[in-house]
């Protein structure tokens, strides 16, 4: 869990909330807010238990961050820091009129773009969305192309170079309020099967368990809908979102400020709740 923080969290994010609801982009309570802010600066400890109560440690190497809102409450930019407060990523993102999250773009400490993701709309829907990574200056490009019938998924072709790569059908649809659970299969190119596997979200369209062949996690949610138990489950933005990681347990507890919104996160490992990271966050209002 020392890379907390990644460009990848937050497309994985808005990957998996826009294929399974109606929210096609990120604002304020995917960061665990309850309310619009200006910025957050979060800041990462390592923990540890003296005399039975839990201690802060010293920085991590990296995963401190700060994120800027617009007035909307929708992110705006989201910088990382090492341990020395030098910027080690800087991440921007551009919403369109509706507040869809149309482009997210990614830039390493020397202004390099290192990664580009974007998505294109038909009203809410989202059509196509193009992934451009680059090598050493380099880019490689893959698009994924979305089918719905209504608002519903059900089926996406992610392509390189014009050559089909994968293919996914989602099938066993359940409504929650505006989101879906779904099931989904997974094929190459041939069209040979390659993987089996399913989301299901909680009511606030959170992941709140996932499978993809043997891969599996699960996430507990409080009232708040912030997260407070993990199962095979690694936490980027300190619960935004979350990645496959096999032995990945974890608990999460919190302190508020008088609005509401977590100032302390104290993180937890294994069934025996090793402290292991104290997260410190300071908004901006």
């Amino acid at each position: 869990m020392k890379r907390i923080i990644s460009i990848c969290a937050l497309l994985c994010a808005t990957i998996l909330t826009s294929c399974n609801s109606n929210e096609n982009t990120i604002n304020y309570k995917d960061f665990g807010l309850n309310t619009p802010v200006q910025s957050i600066k979060v800041t990462i400890y390592e923990a540890g238990s003296k005399f039975g109560e839990v201690i802060q440690g010293n920085l991590i190497n990296d995963g401190h961050y700060t994120v800027n809102f617009n007035d909307e409450g929708y992110p705006i930019k989201l910088t990382n820091y090492d341990d020395d407060g030098d910027i080690t990523e800087v991440t921007k993102y551009d919403h369109d009129k509706d507040n869809h999250l149309v482009k997210t773009t990614s830039y390493d400490e020397v202004g390099g773009m290192t990664y580009e993701f974007k998505n294109n709309y038909d009203g809410d829907i989202i059509t196509s969305s193009t992934t451009t990574t680059y090598w050493s200056g380099i880019p490689e490009m893959r698009t994924t192309k979305y089918t719905h019938d209504g608002d519903v998924l059900i089926e996406e072709r992610t392509y390189e170079d014009g050559e089909l790569l994968s293919v996914y059908k989602y099938i066993d649809y359940k409504r929650k309020g505006a989101n879906w659970d779904s099931s989904w299969v997974a094929y190459d190119a041939e069209g040979e099967e390659q993987a089996k596997g399913f989301n299901k979200l909680n009511d606030a369209g959170k992941i709140a368990e996932w499978k993809h062949g043997e891969m599996h996690y699960k996430v507990k949610w409080n009232d708040d809908n912030l997260p407070i138990r993990t199962k095979n489950a690694a936490s980027f933005l300190n619960g935004v979102a979350f990645y496959y990681s096999e032995g990945a347990d974890y608990t999460f507890e919190y302190e508020f400020d008088d609005k509401g919104n977590w100032i302390k996160q104290t993180i937890f490992v294994g069934e025996d709740r090793e402290p292991a990271y104290i997260a410190i966050r300071k908004i901006r209002y």
